[in-house]
């Protein structure tokens, strides 16, 4: 997969498929662990894949220097998108499969919702207080 001059994808290590991406000079190996990764998308610096398989696969999301867990749960999700900050993949519910959908917010939105909320509580206090 290709986004501008990143690329991402999943290879064999010896053990299981891991997730590699490239940024047009430097190779990062994403996962190294024991689980299966695989069907990685990329928009920007942003890497979507499966970890895991069978009924209880789950979804992760790498911003170019963390990796975040995005499902947790018992049913098997496949198939990971991302635009931006959008992720889309397919969870079989045991029933059928549904399409699932979550906008991760960028580091600085989530700075900025936890200092507002920080005010909101000072100033609860401060109204508390008599303040």
């Amino acid at each position: 997969m290709i986004s501008g001059n990143n690329i991402v994808w999943q290879s064999w290590d010896g053990n299981d498929e891991e997730i590699y991406f490239w940024d047009g000079s430097t190779t990062t190996q994403i996962t190294d662990n024991a689980t299966y990764d695989g069907d990685p998308a990329i928009s920007g610096s942003n890497v979507v894949w499966v970890a895991g398989g069978g009924s209880d696969s789950e979804i992760y999301l790498w911003d170019g220097s963390n990796t975040t867990q995005i499902t947790d749960n018992a049913i098997e999700d496949r198939e990971p998108a991302i635009s931006g900050n959008n992720i889309v993949w397919m969870g079989n519910n045991g029933v059928d499969y549904e399409i699932y959908f979550t906008t991760v917010p960028e580091p600085a939105t989530g700075a900025l919702l936890g200092l507002g909320f920080l005010a909101l509580l000072r100033r609860n206090n401060r109204n508390r207080c008599g303040k």
